[in-house]
């Protein structure tokens, strides 16, 4: 059996910036949906920052990095993620601020994360916000964690590159494996990888709204889950 992972890592490409004198406040707020159709509930995190016209929210759980998203048109920026282990979590939506407007951080939203008897796995990078200069190169841990028994080769591949970009996995397949033990006791080994983004020259796209001063902002999705 082989599955395709998926992963959010977001990735800064930086040319030089300025921080700006008088930042204006801004303030985030934070909704949040679940679902609990697979084998680990999914949590729809959902911030809207006020006050700031792009940008990048961090979405954290105690120590727990749970990802990044970008600040659309509309001030959202929207995470889903089935980190969470089982029980009650606080999450926060934190908007890391950018040159001429000040951070700000939510109240925390009390997350119930639920953990079924369905085999399935999930996938997490290690940092998941990364900054280069252009011409450069970054690299991430990748972890893919099996549950409840799942046994089989995951395949990592990236989508939605910013162009000039490639992106190198160490290893392509990894095996995330459940084995049983004594007693019915399963022993679980997340499968590890190590992914390499490389910048070459500046993207083409000029869209105001994921750059300021010189740094360009992106979203990378590690392929989609198999059906």
């Amino acid at each position: 059996m082989r599955t395709i992972a998926w992963c959010m890592l977001f990735l800064g490409m930086v040319a030089g910036a300025s921080a700006a004198e008088n930042a204006a406040a801004t303030q985030t707020t934070l909704t949040v949906a679940t679902d609990n159709a697979g084998p680990r509930t999914r949590a729809t995190l959902t911030a809207h920052v006020s006050g700031a016209p792009s940008g990048v929210v961090n979405f954290r759980s105690g120590q727990i990095d749970l990802g990044s998203a970008l600040v659309d048109s509309e001030g959202k920026a929207s995470l889903q993620t089935d980190l969470l282990p089982a029980g009650t979590h606080p999450v926060v939506a934190v908007y890391q601020g950018q040159s001429g407007y000040l951070h700000s951080i939510s109240s925390s939203e009390l997350v119930q994360a639920n953990v079924s008897t369905a085999a399935g796995f999930t996938v997490a990078a290690t940092p998941t916000s990364l900054s280069t200069a252009i011409g450069g190169f970054v690299s991430s841990n990748i972890a893919v964690t099996p549950v409840n028994g799942f046994n089989a080769y995951v395949t990592l591949s990236c989508s939605g590159l910013p162009f000039n970009t490639t992106c190198t996995f160490t290893p392509v397949n990894v095996l995330a494996a459940c084995t049983p033990g004594a007693a019915g006791a399963q022993t679980c080994t997340p499968g590890t990888s190590v992914v390499q983004i490389q910048t070459q020259t500046p993207s083409p796209d000029n869209n105001a709204r994921n750059s300021e001063a010189g740094m360009q902002r992106y979203i990378l999705r590690f392929g989609a889950p198999a059906p």
